[in-house]
């Protein structure tokens, strides 16, 4: 029987150091990298809906938001979610380690992931409050939110409605969020 090639592995160290030198963002997961798909249109412009929505009100609140920033989860995983508010610094520039908020723009390529995979890897995040999954090829917005017992709450949003924000404290109708598109 033919022996499959080894694949290599980075450390986490060499993974942060080959960033500065790609011409993409790549997540890190137990020593592999694997590249972020392209953004589409309806991404972009998704994502920067979403960060006209919540800049302004997080760091008003004295919070930061992120936008495909470096999420470090553990001692190995690095993931660039879409968007993230960050009520704690992180003790490393490089990366982001604690955050409340975390939402991810799904498309046909990624929403197998961000629902499976990211869901189960962002919730073992002790301080997250808030997971939201937003809908690039067709409108809604799934909301996983922590509750007080550290329970999981599931909200699937259509055509319309309102998801109310812990941090920053706001609402966001659907209506706002796909406004352009």
């Amino acid at each position: 029987m033919a022996k499959l090639p080894k694949l290599e592995t980075l450390s986490l160290a060499e993974y942060l150091a080959s960033e500065a030198r790609r011409s993409r963002p790549y997540e890190y997961l137990d020593g592999q990298v694997y590249p972020l798909p392209d953004e589409s249109p309806a991404h972009a412009q998704l994502r920067q809906s979403l960060t006209n929505l919540l800049k302004e009100p997080t760091e008003r609140e004295g919070s930061q938001f992120y936008s495909l920033s470096r999420l470090k989860i553990g001692a190995n995983r690095v993931y660039y979610p879409d968007l993230m508010v960050v009520s704690q610094p992180s003790e490393n520039p490089q990366y982001v380690e604690y955050p409340v908020l975390i939402g991810e723009i799904a498309t046909w390529e990624t929403e197998r992931t961000d629902r499976g995979e990211k869901l189960l890897i962002y919730q073992s995040i002790p301080g997250l409050v808030m997971y939201l999954i937003v809908h690039s090829e067709r409108r809604g917005v799934e909301v996983m939110e922590r509750g007080l017992r550290g329970n999981w709450r599931y909200e699937a949003l259509g055509q319309d409605g309102e998801i109310e924000l812990y941090s920053p404290q706001m609402k966001m109708g659907l209506e706002d969020i796909y406004k352009n598109l």
